[in-house]
């Protein structure tokens, strides 16, 4: 680039040229703007930044500005199962699962909890286990997963794991070597192509799902790595006809990375190892519920569609726990006529963060929140980076998704909505537990911080969309 712009100094001719062809650069570009299902204002953004910028606002858009990817999918038609109960049935839009019962949660907080029940279901394995992670690092409990994966593979499990490419980066080289020779299959979840027509680098898996012999599954907001045994986060062990739909998410992400189908009953068996835990944390049974998956592949946001809904339906209180909490105008709209109707609604984020910018965009949003009556505690006691969603006295949304733009609309996610009278106690007491560790924030407070404080934090709301 720096050469280009040197010649094209010395050489006028080449001046013109690059002056032309950047606004016809940027004119051609525009109609994929429009046709982007998206607000005016943001489309008269990118618009503006295409016109002014040209070389600038191009590179963008096709780095930051596509929100919908086509992925292929399996036709569900062919997939083929021994059980016929309409509540394991999946759409042909996909992902939009049917309420199950009779499942059974146990909650895992931090990894030094989730990881021992992880890890004694990969070892009890009989037939297979799948293994979905955002993030899987180059450390002593990453190594401690991969070595548990690859003597799984040596006794004859069949083991498949999907890391994404920019946030699992640390394990793409040989880290899982051993286990490829053992037999596993390792796939990696949209490479990051520079000549491809679209870096899709927007477009991340944030999925964590681990499924053993169809038997049990875990989601929740954790990830691989050591810094997880010490930050608050939440994990779930399921059984029940719920661990088929994680099943059928994880086949669908395998089949667009590998191309291989995985539709033998096996898959969906009800018969095999034992799903018993060992573990002295207790489960809650009879539990409705169903998987909501999401991602820039559909035309709906499935999972900010559920937010927003729980939301609206709340009679009594919303209860939010979130690392970024980077709303759009409808959650924000959503929570401010909540408290209107009478609902106690709080908020539980980060004092401490692993992102500060995502943090100083969050805190954009405190002041028009505290003003309509929302309560909002800052957690000090450690990184907080659960995602958990308490409402009234019987729902809960638990998995994946953070509340922001990302979550909602570019990254490929997955949760639960649970209809569990006493998961969603439980969820409120771990709420509280952890309130009584944070500062609420005072609305007069709050109001008299610098300007030069709240400046920096609008402009870190510019971003927001990107965050």
């Amino acid at each position: 680039m720096i050469n280009l712009i040197t010649q094209a100094i010395e050489n006028p001719s080449l001046w013109i040229l690059l002056s032309l062809a950047g606004p016809i650069l940027a004119i051609i570009h525009i109609p994929s703007v429009l046709l982007r299902r998206s607000n005016p204002v943001g489309q008269l953004a990118w618009i503006m930044c295409l016109i002014a910028l040209p070389y600038v606002g191009v590179l963008s858009w096709w780095v930051f500005g596509r929100t919908r990817i086509e992925k292929r999918k399996r036709k569900h038609a062919q997939i083929r199962s021994s059980f016929s109960d309409p509540n394991e049935a999946i759409s042909e839009e996909g992902y939009q699962f049917q309420t199950t019962i009779n499942n059974t949660i146990q909650t895992l907080v931090r990894g030094t909890e989730a990881y021992p029940e992880i890890l004694q279901a990969i070892n009890n394995a009989k037939h297979h286990v799948h293994l979905e992670f955002y993030i899987w690092n180059n450390d002593e409990v990453g190594r401690q997963f991969r070595d548990a994966l690859e003597k799984a593979a040596k006794r004859g499990v069949i083991v498949r794991v999907i890391v994404d490419a920019v946030g699992s980066d640390a394990v793409l080289g040989s880290f899982f070597n051993e286990l490829r020779i053992a037999g596993g299959k390792v796939a990696i979840f949209l490479p990051v192509r520079i000549f491809k027509r679209s870096l899709r680098i927007n477009f991340r898996n944030h999925r964590k799902i681990v499924v053993v012999d169809g038997q049990i599954a875990f989601t929740g907001g954790l990830n691989i790595g050591e810094e997880y045994n010490d930050w608050f986060d939440a994990f779930f062990r399921i059984t029940g006809p719920m661990v088929h739909q994680f099943q059928r998410v994880f086949c669908e992400d395998w089949f667009f990375t590998r191309g291989e189908e995985l539709v033998d009953d096996i898959y969906y068996s009800t018969e095999g190892t034992s799903a018993k835990s060992d573990s002295n944390i207790p489960a809650i049974g009879e539990v409705r519920g169903r998987v909501i998956a999401s991602g820039p592949d559909r035309d709906i946001d499935m999972i900010h569609s559920v937010f927003f809904i729980g939301i609206t339906q709340a009679k009594d209180r919303i209860y939010i726990t979130t690392p970024y909490f980077i709303p759009d105008d409808a959650i924000l709209a959503a929570l401010r006529t909540a408290v209107m109707r009478g609902v106690d609604v709080r908020l539980l984020l980060p004092g401490k963060s692993d992102v500060r910018f995502a943090q100083w965009a969050s805190r954009s949003y405190f002041s028009d929140l505290l003003k309509a009556g929302v309560r909002i505690f800052e957690y000090q006691s450690e990184i907080l980076h659960a995602k958990l969603m308490v409402i009234d006295e019987q729902f809960s949304i638990i998995g994946s998704a953070n509340m922001d733009s990302r979550s909602f609309r570019l990254q490929f996610e997955i949760n639960m909505a649970i209809d569990s009278h006493a998961q969603n106690q439980k969820l409120a007491a771990l709420f509280i537990q952890k309130q009584k560790e944070g500062i609420e924030i005072q609305s007069l407070t709050w109001s008299q911080r610098s300007k030069l404080t709240d400046l920096g934090e609008a402009c870190a709301r510019l971003f927001s969309p990107l965050l």
